[in-house]
């Protein structure tokens, strides 16, 4: 068995990825009616998991 650690590999470009992010924080804040910091957080932490990918 290996141990050595593998990088992992983000199938979805940074750009798209992004956009896809922003496509779903735009449907959370018009159809959810969630609020601004709700939001915020929520782009915070896709964020940090965009930039694990």
């Amino acid at each position: 068995m290996n141990d050595e650690a593998i990088a992992p590999v983000c199938a979805i470009p940074a750009a798209k990825l992004e956009a896809f992010v922003d496509a779903f924080l735009a449907f959370c804040r018009i159809e959810k009616g969630l609020a601004k910091n709700t939001l915020d957080a929520y782009r915070r932490d896709l964020n940090n998991f965009s930039s694990f990918c």
